[in-house]
């Protein structure tokens, strides 16, 4: 079986989403092999795209990026 998550993180402009999504998007490192991860922005929004063959290291990937967003987010809002 397939698992996917797609997750949608909304923020003031284009410009701060662009800024997340690229701080985002270099953290591949934290990704085991089975999980495949695409992120892209959309407006104000950066979508982000994961898929897995297991349940719980599609959960255990979606829990640690949630932490990275935060951190991200609130460095490009200390930033506008």
């Amino acid at each position: 079986m397939r698992y996917t998550a797609t997750l949608t993180f909304d923020y003031k402009d284009a410009r701060s989403a662009e800024a997340v999504e690229a701080a985002l998007s270099v953290d591949d490192a934290e990704l085991s092999a089975s999980v495949q991860r695409e992120s892209r922005v959309d407006g104000a929004s950066v979508v982000v795209t994961f898929r897995c063959d297991d349940a719980k290291q599609l959960r255990v990937s979606v829990g640690g990026f949630f932490e990275l967003a935060e951190v991200a987010s609130a460095a490009v809002a200390a930033f506008a």
